[in-house]
């Protein structure tokens, strides 16, 4: 690979690790993220494969020990990492080798494959129904009921056609564009890890299928600008809305460039591009078993959970939802701490998406028993419920338990006044 010349997929997916470190940088101390962020740097003003190499290793770091970000967050970096390290390796696609699409793209389908699994393992083990493995986003939880019922069933069949359609040279181009545009819609809110996501997806997608604008990377760098070093200050300075709008408005920026590599590439010999068969069933099994590793997430204040499936962890950050549970077929149990002050045992459900999925949940997880005792908060204050007392209303709200800005982490507040609780409970409440 030429120094001076970083893949599309290079610079997107180094904008994209960038600000995530930018994202969990959680002070001066936080050494990895930092390095990562001054890593990316470089790499965007001085690309070389040595550079390349610190941001794919930091990347991996952050994948195993630093972020609290979601399974399917983590399991996409580690995938997106290994596409960097291939394709950085292979060079900007030539007549005489094959377009990186030929790896990509296999590797985004069973990424797709492992994600679906996933969800339908969740719902198995769970003894629920779809939607209470697929997250209902916080701009669908007020929908009418109908709709708001359909669309975990809707969000399954999109991830599957879009990873069926990667299959096909054919239909790799509209499936790689209604990716982008999917993730895009579901991840439109920044202060959402489930943001990040949807930007690594779109640089994956990038990887597939592109030669890339010149302005690439000169636009990576005004992103990178406003996007990664900007926000940090602006939430030092109080002002969390505004570092959330302008990463919001560097992604604005950059999300056309990534759409327009799509329109860009046309394989001259379309066979060459084609997925192998023999290798495709190998690869989404492996994925799909990696997709259901427990993980290690936590936060701040000493909370593990998983945020993107709806899943409950215990303190020792274990899975009870995933693939090993399926022999012994148990329910599963809610063993997570609230804070760190909080004794051992008390409970709590874990969740980052969807006000509405949250509480169904949370009411499953009670019925189903082996839960003793569950801690919340709302907007008329701390509330405790003990094994054997009458489950609780339906009607509250769990969105305080484990969003991201309503954790009243140091120096940030416990609530902000998105009236979600009106809108749940209705007038006066």
């Amino acid at each position: 690979m030429p120094g001076s010349s970083p893949t599309p997929f290079q610079t997107l997916w180094t904008l994209a690790i960038a600000m995530d470190a930018a994202y969990y940088l959680t002070g001066p101390a936080d050494a990895a993220r930092l390095v990562t962020m001054v890593a990316c740097g470089v790499a965007l003003w001085r690309p070389s494969p040595r550079v390349f190499g610190v941001v794919f290793a930091m990347s991996i770091v952050d994948w195993l020990v630093a972020s609290p970000v979601t399974t399917n967050h983590g399991f996409t970096t580690l995938v997106g990492s290994a596409l960097f390290l291939v394709i950085g390796a292979h060079g900007a696609p030539a007549p005489d080798r094959p377009h990186p699409g030929a790896v990509a793209m296999p590797l985004i389908a069973a990424v797709y494959a492992g994600s679906v699994l996933q969800k339908l393992n969740t719902a198995y083990l769970s003894g629920t129904d779809a939607s209470c493995a697929v997250a209902l986003w916080d701009q669908f939880a007020n929908l009418p009921t109908g709709f708001a019922a359909a669309l975990p069933a809707l969000s399954l069949g999109i991830e599957a056609g879009i990873g069926l359609g990667m299959l096909s040279h054919r239909t790799r181009g509209p499936a790689a564009f209604c990716g982008a545009l999917f993730h895009l819609g579901v991840g439109s809110n920044p202060a959402s890890p489930i943001y990040l996501f949807s930007m690594t997806m779109i640089a994956l997608y990038a990887a597939a299928w592109s030669t890339g604008p010149p302005l690439l990377p000169a636009v990576a760098r005004v992103a990178f600008v406003g996007g990664v070093i900007v926000p940090p200050l602006a939430r030092v300075a109080g002002l969390e809305i505004a570092a959330g709008i302008l990463g919001w408005a560097c992604w604005l920026v950059v999300i056309p460039f990534a759409l327009h590599l799509f329109a860009r590439f046309r394989p001259a010999h379309p066979a060459e591009h084609r997925v192998p068969s023999r290798s495709l069933p190998s690869a989404v099994v492996g994925l799909a078993l990696l997709n259901t590793v427990p993980a290690h997430t936590g936060d701040r204040q000493g909370n593990s959970y998983d945020m993107y499936s709806n899943l409950l962890v215990d303190e020792r950050g274990s899975n009870h939802l995933f693939l090993p549970s399926l022999a012994r077929a148990r329910p599963f149990s809610a063993r997570v701490r609230v804070l760190e002050a909080e004794p051992p045992g008390a409970f709590v459900m874990s969740t980052n998406f969807g006000q509405r999925v949250a509480r169904v949940e949370l009411v499953r997880v009670l019925r189903a028993g082996g839960v003793d005792r569950v801690v919340w908060t709302d907007g008329a204050g701390e509330h405790t419920w003990h094994r054997g007392d009458p489950l609780p209303d339906e009607g509250i709200t769990w969105w305080h338990l484990k969003s991201r800005r309503l954790l009243n982490w140091p120096g940030e507040p416990s609530c902000v006044d998105c009236q979600t609780c009106q809108v749940l409970r209705g007038p006066g409440a």
